[in-house]
């Protein structure tokens, strides 16, 4: 039992991290595309993106809750010698605290953005298309950060998981 929660983490962060390389590998791209998605405007594209992604966060808070948990579990119950689940917990922590950012902050500021930019004056188009331009550079550049490579490096902190190490004595050491 104990690497059980070890595993559990290892599990829910490479769906975490899954998930979001298909969306920034696959889908977004696919959807701006235009030999891939001819009938589709740019804004057509952007809503299908941003409903997509809203979903990505629903599954990202959901992985980060569940890796806390059993990296929490791992820490400080099973694997009290492991100092990789508690960096790895810290790092999920972070992860969750910048999706959570990414989600409520700043695509809330790109969707009023998005809104102005629907009715603008002509002299404010340019304007609100820089500024968009600028908070989506923001976005995805959290968005790539603290997913993937934020991901990446609290999976690599559990080494040994699916081999059943523990990150504390082996099980086969006998006292002499």
């Amino acid at each position: 039992m104990g690497s059980f929660s070890k595993n559990a983490a290892l599990l829910t962060l490479g769906f975490w991290l899954g998930c979001a390389i298909m969306f920034a590998a696959v889908v977004a791209p696919a959807l701006f595309n235009p030999d891939v998605a001819s009938g589709l405007s740019r804004p057509m594209a952007g809503a299908i993106s941003g409903a997509i992604l809203r979903r990505i966060y629903v599954i990202t808070y959901a992985c980060g809750g569940l890796a806390i948990f059993f990296l929490l579990i791992a820490s400080f119950g099973e694997l009290k010698g492991a100092k990789g689940p508690r960096r790895a917990l810290i790092f999920c922590v972070l992860l969750i605290g910048l999706n959570a950012l990414n989600d409520l902050w700043i695509h809330d500021r790109i969707n009023k953005i998005r809104v102005s930019m629907a009715n603008p004056d002509t002299g404010k188009a340019e304007t609100l298309r820089e500024e968009f331009d600028r908070w989506h550079q923001v976005s995805t550049w959290v968005y790539g950060c603290a997913v993937l490579f934020g991901a990446l490096a609290a999976i690599s902190l559990l080494p040994g998981a699916a081999a059943g190490k523990s990150g504390g004595k082996t099980q086969g050491s006998k006292k002499k």
